[in-house]
């Protein structure tokens, strides 16, 4: 019995070996069928998007003194003076009334996990907007951003990767309400390229995607007390995105169909900021509710489970390097996420004229 044994495990050695000097991966993938990256697709769709949607929101905010990169135009009073648009102002990001254009330019950078067997991977997003506006009225804004966006994703679960440079088009509009609250709304175009790869690189395969975005958002400002500042924020994000189709090449010539995914998501919370003069430190949260939730459907093999409800959470620095350059820096992450894990940083400038 003992011999027998010996005499598997060499025969096992020598097959490895074999393997091994034949280039074959000898790790299995376990969701590994045509056009299996697009397993991945609903949770890259949803933390692309809604890191997207920060860094518009951020540079909307900063259009009208708002919250979302810095200011607010209430000096040494219990409120904050939306309208003003910072006339006699000495707040944080506070601009002067005459100053009726304004550029910015806003980054992020996200990492993404996932730990499900049959839809395992990692990787990083890197997203980019330039936006400028013009302040038609004393609480009117309308403004045009270009967004970029890179994606860079191994795909564990079919030995594969994923590819993608996009480009986007983005016209947003911000109204003040009154001295405590503002609307904005973001429209976005997104034209985008992806490569993808499976089995190690012997299977390829590129196509070609368009993304549409909306949100809207009603933001508040209030100060409880000259120093700490209260921004609370609710809004709706909602995603379409379809991708084309595309035939692979490599070991497999399969045909891929074309495949769709939509969110929607409601979104509410709240950033606590303490104005330090030229600084402002804060903290944040805000809860996140899938309505719409992206389809994941491996067929006869174990789907991820739908999270529709998650945290995110964020650490920042609002700055004020001059009256008309203001900034931010922040560090956020999601949780309460099943199988995936998500975090990042993000960074604007203002530039008011």
């Amino acid at each position: 019995m003992k011999a027998d044994r010996i005499s598997w495990c060499a025969k096992g050695l020598v097959v490895g070996a074999l393997l091994c000097l034949a280039g074959v991966q000898p790790a299995l993938a376990q969701y590994n069928s045509a056009g299996s990256e697009k397993a991945a697709a609903p949770a890259v769709v949803a933390s692309v998007s809604s890191a997207s949607a920060s860094v518009a929101a951020g540079g909307i905010g900063s259009s009208i003194g708002g919250g979302g990169v810095g200011g607010f135009t209430a000096a040494g009073a219990a409120t904050t003076n939306l309208r003003r648009y910072g006339s006699g102002a000495s707040g944080l990001g506070a601009a002067a009334s005459d100053k009726k254009f304004g550029v910015w330019i806003n980054g992020a950078w996200t990492h993404m996990e996932n730990d499900f067997t049959n839809t395992k991977f990692d990787g990083d997003a890197y997203i980019g907007m330039v936006g400028g506006d013009y302040r038609v009225m004393d609480n009117l804004v309308v403004g045009l951003a270009a967004g970029f966006e890179t994606l860079d994703i191994d795909t564990k679960f079919n030995l594969g990767t994923i590819q993608t440079d996009g480009f986007s088009i983005n016209p947003y509009i911000a109204y003040i309400i009154n001295q405590h609250f503002y609307v904005d709304a973001f429209a976005g175009y997104g034209m985008l390229n992806t490569d993808v790869t499976r089995t190690s690189g012997t299977i390829k395969g590129s196509y070609d995607s368009t993304r549409w975005t909306g949100v809207t958002n009603l933001n508040g400002q209030f100060s409880a007390t000259n120093q700490i500042k209260l921004y609370p924020q609710i809004g709706i994000l909602y995603v379409h995105q379809k991708d084309e189709a595309y035939r692979e090449s490599g070991a497999s010539t399969t045909a891929v169909g074309v495949n769709y995914v939509s969110l929607g998501q409601a979104r509410a919370g709240a950033k606590v900021g303490y104005d330090l003069g030229t600084v402002e430190p804060y903290v944040g949260a805000r809860y996140q509710y899938n309505f719409v939730n992206p389809e994941v459907n491996l067929g006869t093999v174990a789907s991820p489970t739908k999270d529709r409800d998650s945290v995110n959470f964020q650490l920042g620095l609002k700055f004020k390097l001059s009256s008309s350059l203001t900034g931010s820096l922040e560090g956020n992450s999601t949780q309460f996420l099943k199988d995936t894990t998500q975090y990042g940083a993000q960074g604007a400038l203002k530039f008011a004229f």
